[in-house]
């Protein structure tokens, strides 16, 4: 058996309250959701600077994910934030970009 619940604490945080029972031992336990950065105001402008970085070196997804090795569905999952870019990847992408890392990262 298990249960939860969720609810606002004082900050306005999200939290869930999580209730499993297994072999008769019940256990809560409280935590705090946290949001996706995927969604962040921050990431999101991270994503408008890697698609405008990608359209002004004048390349196409396609293109793009043939000089890295991946299939296009790679790049559109990552332009829309469907699939999070680590640091390597970021830097493959600057250098296809002929960009600087900072130009990536916002203020």
């Amino acid at each position: 058996m298990s249960t939860a619940e969720a609810s606002d604490d004082q900050a306005g945080a999200k939290t869930r309250t999580v209730t499993i029972s297994h072999f008769g031992i019940c256990v809560k336990a409280r935590y705090k959701l946290c949001m996706s950065s995927v969604h962040s105001a921050r990431y999101q402008l991270f994503l408008k600077r890697l698609k405008t970085a990608r359209l002004e070196a004048a390349l196409t997804q396609e293109r793009v994910a043939e000089l890295l090795g991946r299939p296009q569905s790679f790049l559109s999952k990552c332009e829309s934030g469907e699939r999070r870019v680590d640091v390597v990847e970021l830097e493959e992408f600057a250098r296809i970009y002929r960009k600087s890392l900072n130009y990536f990262l916002p203020p």
